[in-house]
């Protein structure tokens, strides 16, 4: 007669899916958890015990029979749990819109690269609450996710791309030069020109003897004046022009489907 880990007569299949099914659960309950951090590592460990321990036979002469699915099974539970893990840092850190890194993910790396020259660039989406009001909020989702696409598209992998607000983003570029950081504005601009959005840009220079929040203020405020400068551009040019707009959001909106 075998016997096991939890009293009674069970198989090695038993086993390995009551480790499997336990740590499905405990998963699960993890999530229910998430704000308390201590709790969830509890409940975690407790599941990989489960997993590493629950696949063990014994047998009445106290010799320890492992099965093939012992050796399988708490491995595949350690995958799901690592994966649950993995899934989790990245909701955590991944805006589920744009799926650019969040506001978090900027101060986090601008601190670990301080010691680095950095081209900081600020950006503003274009018209994101008139797209929002006149479109609706999938078609706003719409215009995030495509600019970030675009840019995405064209940076270089100096460079890190963030949502750091609702319209707004940021670029951090590690040890990149004002002009490399000029020629990838100039390179969004062209690619956007592809799709009916636009953006207002700044950048300014960080260098390890700056204020890191000194710098992001200026390019902030170098934004804003193009921005500016766009919404004066924007009054006085036709009216006529506010249509062809309307109707090239409208064409653009109704042939995207990746947020389906």
């Amino acid at each position: 007669m075998v016997r096991g880990w939890i009293i009674g007569n069970s198989s090695g299949l038993f086993f390995g899916m009551f480790s499997c099914i336990a740590l499905i659960v405990f998963i699960f309950t993890m999530r229910a958890f998430d704000h308390k951090v201590k709790f969830r590592f509890i409940y975690g460990a407790t599941a990989l015990l489960i997993a590493m321990f629950g696949t063990i036979i014994y047998s009445t002469s106290g010799y320890i029979i492992v099965t093939v699915l012992s050796y399988i099974l708490p491995f595949l539970a350690i995958g799901i749990l690592f994966l649950y893990m993995y899934m989790y840092a990245a909701r955590y850190n991944i805006d589920s819109v744009s799926r650019c890194y969040k506001r978090r993910c900027f101060y986090a790396d601008a601190e670990r690269h301080s010691k680095n020259k950095m081209a900081i660039i600020s950006m503003d989406l274009n018209d994101l609450k008139y797209i929002n009001d006149n479109f609706g909020h999938k078609a706003g989702d719409i215009a995030l996710l495509t600019f970030a696409e675009v840019c995405r598209s064209v940076k270089p992998s100096k460079f890190i791309l963030y949502r750091t607000g609702g319209d707004e983003f940021m670029m951090l570029g590690i040890k990149a030069t004002k002009d490399e950081a000029e020629t990838l504005i100039h390179d969004i601009r062209l690619k956007l020109q592809e799709t009916p959005y636009t953006c207002s840009f700044g950048i300014n220079m960080y260098n390890p003897s700056d204020d890191f929040d000194d710098v992001v203020v200026k390019a902030d405020q170098a934004m804003y004046e193009d921005k500016r400068m766009y919404k004066e551009m924007k009054i006085k040019a036709n009216p006529s022009k506010d249509e062809e707009y309307d109707e090239s959001l409208r064409m653009f909106t109704s042939n995207i489907s990746f947020l389906d």
